[in-house]
């Protein structure tokens, strides 16, 4: 039975072999433009670099979600020198590394994809053996970011789970022992009492899995209840062969908006030869009202084992995730020498937590700066999730106040610096653990005032915190933000492009 985490276990040297399959890719449908959209308003020039990378042309972006085209090996001989294994034989996935200041950052993605795609998954054996002695009854292993479950079924469109048996209420009880909620990996569970039928198991190829974020338009809580998917692609030995990923409570994916894109990023992460098939409300698979039952349901919660934002907390995998989305939205980094400015973008908030002195404070940045950072002002919420990443994989060093656009921090390059501003009194350092493990430089400069006329009668109650704290619109310390950013720029010149101001 699978254990909870891959060990990290002293690194071992091996000399890395040249994958033999070609690789094709899934690529997406054109956005269509919105004639109502408004124009941005912005404070200094926008120089996206939309080229594309060798084998890729903008036609190819034309395809539903799960159609494929033909992508291939864009390298003859490995690009990766050496390649780190950890001692039970995986992928050591914070020894390696993808070099994104190397030209050929796009074939170290394709390489590192093609040696998770060969590492083993649970044993079929062991897995056929568990699966009849449960004998139509469902079981169970649990961790506090998935469970892997024998005999379960979906109930679309809803697609609750549906487990059966006594061993039904025997998993239900287990789990929520292991993640004291009541909740069934961010789902809901109930149990048949009769015993699963085999003549129900679906004939669609390799299991399920099953994720339910809690929002499809807080970026933040997408990432949340999803980014487990990247777990399967990175960490393949912890579970059953997937073949089926079901996104409950989403119609279809949209790829404008950034939980569309990312889901198309979540499969790029897969080689062919083990991409599963998404799929999401319903579909041709999953038909209302007609139960689709697996031999074995991997139900995924998060990937938060050390705090709130410890979404992806292994090195290579943001690694794999930035070079999946950057070959989506165009991306080609580019290094910067001595005497070439560095990219400063502020972000403005439109709805709740503004900063009330940001126009004074993008003023005290021009004239501290003009001369060795170019700056930009933009509203995020007004860009689609391609040019988020775009501008995110541009940016230096970012300022900006305490919000869910900061999720973005992960399409930042390693060694570029974040600098998150805080209402008073608010605590929570969530972007702080999201920007560690994208290797991301970070400053918190908390405001000073006082808590909102909410937090009056209850200081301890949920309004306070929300409405009287967290969402307060805020003047931020200008002084404070521009010797921070002065660090920030060294911080840069030195750890990103490997220059000595």
């Amino acid at each position: 039975m699978p254990t909870t985490e891959v060990p990290q276990e002293t690194a071992i040297q091996r000399e890395s072999v040249s994958p033999q399959t070609e690789v094709p890719t899934t690529p997406p449908p054109k956005a269509k433009k919105d004639p109502k959209k408004k124009k941005i308003r912005r404070f200094g020039a926008s120089s996206n670099n939309r080229n594309g990378l060798p084998g890729t042309k903008k036609e190819d972006l034309s395809v539903g979600i799960n159609e494929k085209v033909e992508e291939p090996l864009l390298y003859s001989s490995p690009p990766v020198e050496r390649v780190a294994y950890n001692k039970d034989g995986t992928l050591d996935l914070t020894a390696n590394r993808i070099d994104f200041m190397k030209d050929d950052w796009y074939q170290q993605f394709q390489y590192y994809r093609e040696l998770l795609a060969g590492q083993k998954r649970m044993d079929s054996s062991s897995l056929q053996k568990w699966w009849e002695e449960c004998k139509g009854e469902s079981d169970g292993q649990f961790t506090v970011n998935y469970a892997i479950v024998a005999n379960a079924c979906l109930n679309p469109p809803d697609n609750n789970v549906i487990l059966y048996g006594d061993g039904g209420k025997e998993v239900l009880e287990k789990a929520r022992n292991v993640l004291k909620t009541k909740d069934f990996y961010f789902s809901a569970a109930s149990v048949d009492d009769h015993h699963m039928s085999a003549k129900s198991l679906h004939t669609a190829g390799n299991h399920t899995a099953l994720v339910r974020p809690r929002s499809f338009s807080n970026i933040y809580h997408f990432l949340e209840g999803s980014s487990q998917i990247i777990r399967l692609a990175t960490m393949p030995s912890l579970f059953p062969p997937i073949g089926h990923v079901v996104v409950a409570g989403q119609g279809g994916p949209s790829y404008s908006k950034w939980h569309g894109f990312m889901e198309y990023v979540y499969l790029d992460l897969f080689a062919p030869s083990v991409r599963p098939t998404i799929h999401f409300s319903s579909d041709d698979t999953l038909q209302p009202r007609k139960l689709f039952c697996d031999r074995f349901l991997v139900a995924l919660r998060n990937w938060d084992s050390a705090g709130a934002g410890d979404f992806i907390p292994q090195p290579l995998a943001v690694d794999l995730v930035r070079a999946a989305a950057y070959r989506r939205a165009g991306v080609a980094p580019a290094k910067k020498a001595a005497g070439e400015k560095l990219k400063l973008v502020q972000v403005s908030r439109v709805n709740k937590r503004r900063i009330l002195n940001e126009r004074e404070l993008l003023a005290a940045l021009q004239e501290a700066f003009a001369d060795t950072m170019e700056l930009q002002f933009t509203v995020l919420e007004r860009e689609t999730a391609a040019e988020q990443v775009r501008r995110f994989a541009e940016v230096d060093v970012l300022v900006a106040a305490h919000g869910a656009g900061l999720t973005n921090v992960i399409f930042m390059l390693p060694n570029s610096y974040l600098v998150e501003l805080m209402p008073p009194y608010w605590y929570l350092a969530c972007y702080r653990r999201l920007a560690e493990d994208a290797a991301i430089g970070y400053k918190m400069l908390r405001a000073t005032g006082k808590k909102g006329p909410q937090c009056d009668k209850n200081p301890q109650s949920l309004l306070c915190q929300q409405k009287g704290i967290r969402d307060r619109d805020f003047n931020t310390s200008i002084p404070d933000v521009v010797r921070t950013v002065t660090s920030a720029r060294s911080f840069v010149f030195r750890k990103k492009y490997h220059v000595m101001l």
